[in-house]
């Protein structure tokens, strides 16, 4: 059979301007070698290796450029330039994917939307400063069956499963005619100046120039950028004195002795005119990409606009800088790591950091006070500016801008881990006046802390004890806005806490508060605490008038969070206490909570959508929501540890309804250390799934019953948690196909595949697509993804045509 690669899709191509983008010369060996390594069933993971500038991005660009029939059908180029730890990469990479961090989001989720269990080769350029780099490849690799993954770094991860390609500088040329260093500089010259001819004593020099750098490819493409005003016989001469002063007791048979990428870069920049020169220098405290009115605001306003846009376009047809376009074409500046980390040396020894610094924090602080979203979008610098802020003690204004730049990370988990110690830094100093903006940013900080580790009653402990203290300075400071922000947190957060009545206790005051402030989106949100208190004390009736103050006041003013958490409780209340006003319906209420991005009112929708399915005996509404909401609750746990309680009890009554007794108990065992908990924290869950699982220790044989319990033994709720996602994928597995595969005869030495194992196997003997094999079998297509990967391992192949050989070989199934 022959298969039909689709062309490749690129999500985040190379950026436009850097090596990744350039000239292809001299490396067709290795570019064989990497096509043959990619196209190999066995290989995952290829790290491309070299010293900085040898080439690494421009021979991976190449590869999914010329040979897009082997390489995967779908293609995530991700530039790890300006991340340094394992967070930030994993939003990169959601990014890449063409979502964003948030509800529900993680970086292997990503994967599965853009591709839908297809082949995927996920491209990490530039990884080299990224802590914690090969546990997130690991991580990856383990989530997605179908991801190979394709590094460029300095040296390998160290993985087990990793293949390395080393590369070289090019060869010192033989001759001025010969190797692939003279080929790359010549079309180097003529890219930098059309009319560029190299006669026979240019040709001896390029030769020399190329021996001189060492054939490292970046230094070519420096030096070679030159050529229209310092001609090849004048830059050898240059580049021999540069030599000699580096190199003093080098020889001239010496060959291991050249010109580092510093000189090289060194010798460049003496070319330019000064102001081109600090120009060059300054710019390297920016930490991403910037564009050009960044650059004005941060080196040079008082300089023309037009005349820094014409240094600057010097500085990129030096190979100095690169340029490339943001996602909505506007043209953006870059600075190559190791040139950045050559001019920032220069900038601290010219006596100019300070003040540098200083603009670009001052600039980037002015952008966060209009758009706490620029945070999100340029997070590097925007760190950066906090930093110096910090440095200079400047201890207000750095938690103003902490408190600025909170919202643009408050979904992105790499931001947060790197916002959080410097935020507790600052705090801990104790030196800022405004108590007000230190009970705001001790509520951030506070509630994006996760657990790490820490046993749930004294992260509770801990919790509460410092939103106690937000809600004390905020009251001192005579801030009522600070102070309701910090009682209905009091409130939100009882989950962890399991303070009830401190709840209540903020409930009541922040209703108080709302209504002397005049809030009345507040208010109606409190409508809802207090409404729980009301249910907490046993008084039916005051709750439901207080749940339906809540409703009516959240529609008329389009407080989404108060009519979403009022409506799915009176949807839970019999018809004579709901009120007058229709109930917006379930689905319409989801649509308001991931509006408004706030995954805990996601979870609350699908628990009752989840209850209501289980009520009216609907796999088709049960399934898909839990499964979400077992998603949605392990994106929580970070900071909310009992995020996935809720979820895995309607997992178990599902199991239950489905007959799949021994999970039932799986689950039941995974929530047992906090099932005195439960009612506190899911109220509305807690008695149906206590009442049910009381049971099965008497339906389970005891022998039997310890075995399941010994499954469970050490498990995390995050562990439990994608235990029941598998378990929730496979009970919407079972359903019947509508339109099955033609049926064969199965013979007896057919290895141990289950019935819907050969139906899919069938699908790819047929050269059916996942999607295509997926709807003719009533099957979600990750589904099919998973019951592929088990069909490979059964059959102990590597991927689709090794099972259809097998398949063919064996008679099982015909191709016919």
């Amino acid at each position: 059979m022959t298969e039909t690669i689709e062309p490749v899709s690129v999500v985040g191509p190379p950026v436009v301007g850097s090596p990744a983008a350039g000239l292809f010369v001299g490396r067709e060996q290795e570019l064989a070698t990497l096509v043959e390594l990619l196209d190999s069933p066995e290989v995952r993971l290829v790290c491309v290796t070299g010293t900085v500038g040898v080439g690494k991005s421009r021979l991976v660009a190449e590869v999914i450029r010329l040979r897009p029939a082997v390489a995967p059908r779908h293609v995530i180029h991700v530039s790890l330039a300006s991340v340094r730890n394992d967070g930030l990469a994993l939003d990169a990479v959601i990014r890449a994917c063409g979502g964003a961090p948030g509800i529900d989001t993680t970086a292997a989720q990503a994967l599965w939307r853009t591709a839908d269990g297809a082949s995927v080769l996920l491209v990490l350029d530039g990884g080299d400063e990224v802590a914690g780099l090969s546990d997130v490849v690991h991580d990856l690799l383990d989530s997605y069956p179908a991801l190979d993954v394709l590094l460029t770094r300095v040296r390998p991860l160290g993985l087990d499963v990793e293949h390395v390609l080393a590369l070289t500088p090019f060869p010192a040329p033989a001759s001025a005619d010969d190797g692939p260093a003279v080929a790359l500089f010549a079309a180097k010259a003529v890219a930098a100046d059309h009319g560029c001819v190299l006669d026979v004593p240019s040709r001896a020099a390029v030769a020399e120039v190329c021996r001189l750098v060492g054939g490292l490819p970046r230094a070519i493409d420096v030096v070679a950028a030159r050529v229209e005003s310092v001609p090849p016989v004048q830059m050898a001469a240059e580049l021999a004195v540069a030599h000699g002063a580096h190199h003093p007791q080098a020889g001239g048979d010496a060959p291991e002795a050249h010109l580092s990428l510093d000189a090289v870069l060194e010798w460049s920049i003496g070319l330019l005119a000064p102001p081109a020169a600090t120009l060059f220098d300054q710019l390297s405290v920016y930490e991403g990409a910037f564009t050009l009115g960044a650059a004005h605001r941060v080196t040079a306003p008082a300089r023309p606009e037009r005349e820094l846009l014409g240094i600057l376009s010097e500085l990129v047809d030096c190979h100095l800088l690169d340029v490339d376009e943001d996602p909505d074409g506007a043209v953006r500046f870059r600075t190559y790591p190791p040139t950045r980390a050559l001019a920032l040396r220069r900038l601290v020894a010219s006596g100019g950091h300070e003040r540098v610094r200083d603009a670009h924090a001052e600039y980037w602080a002015a952008r966060c006070r209009v758009d706490p979203m620029t945070a999100e979008r340029h997070f590097p610098d925007v760190l950066a500016a906090l930093d110096r802020r910090w440095a200079n003690g400047w201890y207000d204004e750095a938690l103003l801008l902490t408190v600025a730049t909170s919202p643009g990370v408050a979904s992105s988990p790499g931001a947060e881990a790197s916002l959080l110690p410097l935020m507790e830094s600052v705090l801990g100093a104790g030196s800022v006046s405004d108590e007000a903006v230190v009970a705001r940013t001790l509520m951030w900080a506070t509630t994006h802390t996760p657990a790490s580790g820490a046993g749930m009653a004294d992260y509770g402990a801990w919790t509460s004890q410092r939103l106690r203290r937000s809600i004390e300075l905020a009251r001192a400071s005579g801030d009522d806005v600070a102070l309701l922000e910090a009682l209905e947190l009091g409130v939100t957060t009882l989950g962890v806490t399991f303070d009830l009545q401190g709840a209540i206790t903020c409930a009541h005051e922040g209703h108080a508060v709302a209504g002397r402030l005049g809030d009345e989106r507040a208010t109606a949100r409190f409508d809802m605490w207090v409404a729980m208190a009301h249910g907490v004390s046993g008084d039916i009736s005051s709750m439901a008038r207080s749940t339906r103050s809540a409703y009516e006041r959240g529609l008329r003013i389009g407080e989404d969070a108060a009519v979403v958490h009022a409506a799915v409780s009176l949807h839970g209340l019999p018809d004579v206490e709901q009120g007058p006003i229709p109930l917006l319906d379930l689905d319409e209420l989801l649509l308001r909570a991931e509006a408004r991005g706030r995954p805990t009112l996601v979870l609350l929708v699908l628990s009752a959508t989840v209850l209501r399915g289980l009520a009216h005996d609907s796999d088709d509404a049960t399934l898909p929501a839990l499964g979400r909401m077992l998603l949605v609750a392990e994106g929580l746990e970070r900071t909310l540890p009992m995020a996935s309680a809720a979820a895995l009890m309607l997992s178990a009554l599902v199991a239950l309804r489905q007959g799949e007794i021994e999970d039932a108990v799986r689950l039941r065992q995974s929530l047992l250390g906090i099932e005195q908990l439960l009612p506190t924290i899911v109220p509305t869950i807690a008695p149906a799934y206590l009442a049910a699982v009381a049971s099965l220790p008497d339906i389970v044989p005891e022998e039997r019953y310890a075995a399941l319990a010994a499954e469970t033994t050490g498990l995390s709720l995050t562990q439990a948690n994608r235990r029941a996602q598998v378990m929730i994928r496979g009970y919407q597995s079972v359903r019947q196909p509508t339109a099955p595969w033609p049926s064969t005869a199965i013979p007896a030495s057919t290895p141990s595949l289950t019935p819907r194992e050969l139906d899919v196997l069938r699908g790819l003997v047929g050269g059916g697509t996942n999607r295509e094999i997926a709807e003719a079998l009533g099957l979600a297509p990750k589904t099919v993804m998973h019951y592929t990967t088990a069909i490979y391992r059964k059959l102990g192949v590597r991927g689709r045509a090794g099972a259809v050989g097998w398949a063919v070989r064996s008679g099982t199934v015909t191709n016919s």
